[in-house]
């Protein structure tokens, strides 16, 4: 059918990305170099300024000697005395966070692929940030980083700043963000202290080009429809999960939401969406560390539940005093105080639409551990 297997040794795209891009390594002939001969100087014209340099040399093998009846000796392999590797160091790109030791990988024209064979004795030097090896091909190199080091998910919280104010932070496995959500307009705000991010930091973005550039320079945060291959994730209903999302970013500047441990439980299906909440007025990161409400949502039917962080036993059953509303959004607007209804009800579209983006771009209910 036109399709080959793939090596052992071939790098998965899908799974990894190019950090700054490819380097083209290339052996090139070194031109002749003029002469002076008393008043004139002489100097070879080439059509092309440089020529590239076969390595190793296809040296031609002499033909077969009939009469002494001799056998032709064998054309020098690559990586022998006669043709040894070639050894150099690269500096790895300053702008892109590396959050543990990359891979080098080379171009094989022969199977279109980016390959780990080849290159031998590969040392990478974080503090000093180079990668040392050693080679006999000389074709395109590519530094390779894992998409999905960051995944899963430590933690997260959706945390509200005020009207039309919202941060979103989270602390992936190797990285932790914060991103400043004000309508349309996405600032990141911490790490303050990544040299390779100081370029992006506070810096205004629409939410698409914030995750593009964050991922451009290995924050990659946004898994593709495909991560599950690659990260273990909860198998939970994708349609219920964007409503949820959605319901959150309409709540986001009057509640404070995070994980919960229960999401991940086996007794919790894959309708039910288990995550802590309460109200947070004002820019209350204080009160957000304490959340002290525990919601199910799945379905039609939402509620706050007896269940908290500390429960020994898992268990759906509704608090004491609360009803069951048909969406997350109606459970909290019900319990919301006065000023929280106001902020509620005055959030604008475009607000609520950016944080459902970057919610739905990040996939928190279901890439956190």
């Amino acid at each position: 059918d036109g399709v080959s297997e793939s090596s052992e040794d071939e790098i998965d795209l899908r799974k990894f990305q190019l950090a700054g891009g490819p380097i083209l390594l290339q052996a090139l002939e070194l031109p002749t170099q003029p002469k002076q001969i008393n008043q004139w100087k002489i100097k070879r014209v080439v059509q092309n300024d440089l020529v590239t340099f076969a390595y190793p040399i296809e040296v031609p093998r002499p033909a077969h000697d009939q009469g002494q009846g001799q056998e032709v000796p064998p054309a020098p392999i690559p990586g022998s005395s006669a043709w040894p590797s070639i050894g150099m160091t690269l500096g790895l790109p300053e702008t892109f966070v590396f959050s543990d030791q990359p891979q080098l990988a080379r171009w094989d024209k022969d199977i279109s692929a980016w390959r780990t064979k080849g290159l031998q004795g590969v040392i990478v030097d974080m503090e000093e940030k180079t990668v040392s090896f050693s080679t006999f091909y000389f074709s395109p190199l590519a530094i390779m980083v894992d998409k999905y080091l960051n995944m899963p998910y430590q933690s997260w919280q959706v945390l509200p700043q005020g009207r039309d104010h919202t941060h979103l932070r989270i602390t992936g496995a190797r990285t932790e963000i914060t991103v400043s959500i004000k309508k349309d307009v996405c600032s990141l705000i911490e790490p303050s202290e990544e040299p390779a991010l100081g370029q992006l930091l506070n810096k205004p973005f629409t939410a698409r080009t914030l995750m593009e550039s964050l991922s451009k320079v290995g924050v990659n945060l946004f898994p593709a429809p495909d991560a599950h291959k690659y990260v273990k994730t909860v198998e939970k209903d994708s349609e219920i999960e964007g409503q949820v999302y959605h319901h959150m970013a309409m709540s986001s500047c009057a509640y404070a939401f995070q994980q919960s441990r229960w999401n991940r439980d086996s007794r919790c299906s894959r309708e039910q969406f288990i995550l802590a909440a309460c109200g947070c007025l004002g820019g209350g990161e204080q009160d957000a560390s304490k959340l002290s409400w525990m919601l199910c949502v799945g379905g039609n039917r939402s509620s706050m539940m007896k269940l908290s962080e500390e429960s020994k036993e898992f268990s759906v059953d509704i608090a004491t005093g609360c009803e069951v509303h048909p969406d997350l959004y109606t459970t909290l607007h019900k319990s919301a105080s006065p000023e929280g209804k106001q902020l509620m009800e005055s959030t604008s579209p475009i607000h609520i639409e950016t944080v459902r983006k970057l919610l739905t771009a990040t996939k928190v209910l279901t890439f956190s551990s």
